[in-house]
C-alpha cells in the first residue's frame, strides 16, 4: 500500500543537527541552522527536487532521493563545491566530487 501512496510537504528545520553526518570540513556533526524545502512521496521513495540547506559553513542546495528502505542518494552543492552523500541514514557517506565530475553536472 505505501508503494502506491504520493504526496508532498513543506518542510523547514531550523537549529538542528546531524548527527551522522559529518560536515565537508569533517569536525563533528553537522549543525544546521535552516534547511527548507519541498519532499515529494512516489513510488516508495522520497525525492527532495532542490531545498536550501544554511550551516556554519556554507549555505548548500540539496537534490536527491531516499527510499524507503533507508538508502540515500543526494547532492550538496555551494557556488564551489559538490558533495555526494550516499549510503544509507544510519551511515551516510560523504564525498567531494572532482572538479571533472561538477563540470559534466553543470551541463
Amino acid at each position: 500500500m505505501i508503494a502506491m501512496a504520493a504526496g508532498s510537504l513543506d518542510f523547514d528545520l531550523r537549529n538542528g543537527m546531524l548527527r551522522q553526518m559529518a560536515p565537508p570540513s569533517g569536525d563533528g556533526p553537522l549543525h544546521v541552522q535552516r534547511f527548507f524545502g519541498r519532499m515529494a512521496l512516489r513510488q516508495g521513495a522520497f525525492s527532495i527536487p532542490q531545498s536550501r540547506l544554511e550551516t556554519s559553513t556554507g549555505i548548500y542546495t540539496v537534490t536527491g532521493t531516499a527510499s524507503l528502505s533507508q538508502k540515500i542518494d543526494f547532492t550538496l552543492r555551494d557556488r564551489a563545491h559538490t558533495y555526494s552523500v550516499r549510503g544509507t541514514l544510519s551511515d551516510p557517506r560523504v564525498s567531494a566530487l572532482p572538479m571533472i565530475e561538477q563540470a559534466a553536472a553543470d551541463k
